[in-house]
């Protein structure tokens, strides 16, 4: 019986835990709901928006880029908004963009209220930087840069260690 209870109340909890949990975009992305989709998705402006869902597993390994792709538009002088509208709570959203399948991209473009296209490559960075170019025939492409990674060799650490501390076997001592 205590087994039973236990189990219970740790699937209360985590259950809990899940609902609370939300994935952070970061500031860059703008998080659209009912009440303000029609402030976004009205034909004034360009948005890329993502559907998906923090459960599902595809969304989840889109969400780092995603967050890369808000930091290259924020860094563009292209007016492109980012936004994400999640899918497992707006319903009507999904309806009304007959949302069949996560994580989905599209694309609202100035000018028309209706979507110009479905993103159906692949979800990294440089993939869906790559289709918003073309889809918006920018003259400035929007490029990602990453950022630099230093490889060090064990030389390279022996090298600094023995130059900031001397001989090591004799610090160890």
């Amino acid at each position: 019986m205590i087994n039973r209870v236990a189990f219970a109340v740790l699937l209360l909890a985590s259950t809990a835990c899940l609902c609370v949990c939300a994935v952070d975009l970061g500031k860059n992305v703008v998080t659209i709901e009912s009440w303000n989709a029609q402030d976004y998705l009205d034909g004034s402006r360009n948005v890329l928006v993502l559907f998906s869902a923090d459960w599902c597993t595809h969304c989840q390994e889109t969400y780092p880029h995603w967050k890369r792709v808000a930091s290259a538009l924020q860094s563009s002088e292209n007016e492109v908004t980012i936004a994400r509208v999640d899918a497992s709570v707006q319903q009507e959203l999904n309806e009304q963009y007959k949302i069949v399948g996560l994580p989905t991209i599209m694309l609202f473009v100035k000018g028309s209220a209706k979507p110009r296209g479905v993103f159906e490559g692949q979800r990294t960075t440089v993939g869906i930087l790559n289709w918003l170019n073309h889809q918006l025939s920018l003259a400035k492409p929007i490029k990602y840069i990453p950022e630099k990674k230093i490889e060090l060799s064990d030389d390279h650490v022996n090298a600094v260690r023995q130059e900031r501390f001397g001989d090591w076997d004799q610090v160890l001592k």
